[in-house]
């Protein structure tokens, strides 16, 4: 990966939020509610909104030198859906079985003095009445210092790149399924630590039925319309394609991808420019 075009696309995207956040109109047309910025081996932005009980993750995978754009950056996006959600039973069984588990356990953090550190910007923040009061419980993210733990295709919503130029303007697009599906081939016995059975998958069950398209158009909309105030740009153009899906087809040890016209892939592209 080029590191200074990282650095470049990571302080980008740092400085968009942290405007968004900082306008007040701007923040609850967007319906945005906490944004946490954080890195492992790659940056990446926790997102809270108004009008979804879950949160967002949108890793920035790579920032790389496009001709001739000045840099073109890759997001993975992620849902960690809260457990009363109607969303939450299209995970796969694992999938929930992680989300349930202690590993999301995580309340905001505690600075010195007693304050609650804010997950907005990682900082303390005057905010009326108790802080973070509804995340008291829990705040929906995993704990940072186990989420490797995580398979990297557990939550998996869809993908947005963000193609920018001085003087060519930006591009934004984003892609997804309108349901990632895995359909079990064969029986499968979930068993717990002790070997117990735990969950029974058969033959033709469907066990994971994730709304990638609607979770990803939300969040890659919310940017690209933010984007657009941030960078001031007056006019917007459109296209969209689509196509057949596929579906995963699983024996309880690997998966196999197989094409499902009934399951539409879907991709929006967004160019802004003065």
């Amino acid at each position: 990966m080029d590191t200074d075009r990282l650095v470049v696309g990571e302080g980008t995207v740092n400085h968009y939020w942290t405007l968004c956040f900082a306008n007040e109109e701007l923040r609850k047309r967007l319906g945005l509610k906490y944004i946490s910025q954080m890195w492992d081996q790659t940056p990446y932005w926790y997102l809270w909104f108004t009008d979804l009980p879950g949160v967002f993750k949108l890793s920035l995978l790579e920032c790389v030198a496009e001709p001739p754009w000045d840099w073109r950056a890759l997001f993975r996006i992620k849902y960690y859906p809260r457990p009363e959600e109607t969303i939450f039973q299209g995970l796969s069984v694992l999938e929930q079985i992680c989300r349930m588990s202690e590993l999301f356990h995580t309340r905001p953090a505690q600075w010195e003095g007693g304050e609650t550190g804010c997950v907005c910007h990682g900082g303390i923040h005057h905010h009326q009445g108790v802080r973070f009061a509804d995340l008291q419980e829990e705040t929906g993210i995993p704990n940072a210092t186990r989420a490797a733990e995580i398979p990297e295709d557990f939550f998996l919503a869809g993908e947005m790149e963000l193609r920018y130029g001085e003087t060519q303007g930006t591009e934004v697009s984003w892609n997804s399924q309108e349901h990632w599906r895995i359909k079990m081939t064969e029986n499968y016995f979930i068993k717990d630590q002790d070997g117990a059975s735990l969950k029974v998958l058969r033959k033709g069950d469907v066990d994971r039925d994730f709304p990638g398209w609607l979770l990803t158009d939300f969040v890659a909309n919310r940017f690209s319309l933010g984007w657009q105030s941030y960078k001031q740009y007056p006019q917007l153009c459109e296209s969209t394609e689509e196509q057949d899906g596929i579906e995963f087809l699983c024996d309880g040890h690997t998966l196999s991808p197989s094409l499902c016209p009934a399951i539409r892939r879907r991709q929006v592209c967004r160019r802004m420019n003065h």
